[in-house]
């Protein structure tokens, strides 16, 4: 990534990497959809399945960073990819073409320092 030079385009808006947002593993170009998820971790034994009706096959996912109010660690018994998937795998998984993380309180905090 070449900061100033990478970009983003949501909504019509232009964000620019360095300034607006951090890449993160791959940079590349597409063009998808958007879907928002809340929280991206699946974990049957406590209900939750944030894609249970929704098709993320090549969009953009959004979700919060980490896990979702009331998890914890702990909560992550068993096999990974089978009684619970963190949000990369799960959105891999289901076809989705990227992921968008939004920020917490506290990165938003730091952004100035941290960008």
């Amino acid at each position: 990534p070449v900061p100033g030079r990478n970009c983003l385009t949501f909504g019509g808006r232009r964000l620019v990497t360095g300034e607006d947002f951090r890449t993160g593993e791959q940079a590349g170009v597409i063009e998808a959809g958007v879907v928002y998820l809340g929280n991206g971790t699946v974990l049957p034994s406590r209900g939750l399945d944030p894609y249970t009706g929704l098709d993320v096959r090549g969009k953009v996912v959004v979700t919060h960073r980490g896990l979702p109010t009331g998890i914890g660690r702990a909560d992550l018994k068993g096999t990974e990819g089978i009684d619970w998937e963190q949000t990369e795998a799960a959105a891999r998984k289901r076809g989705a073409v990227a992921i968008l993380y939004l920020p917490d309180f506290a990165t938003l905090e730091e952004w100035t320092a941290i960008r």
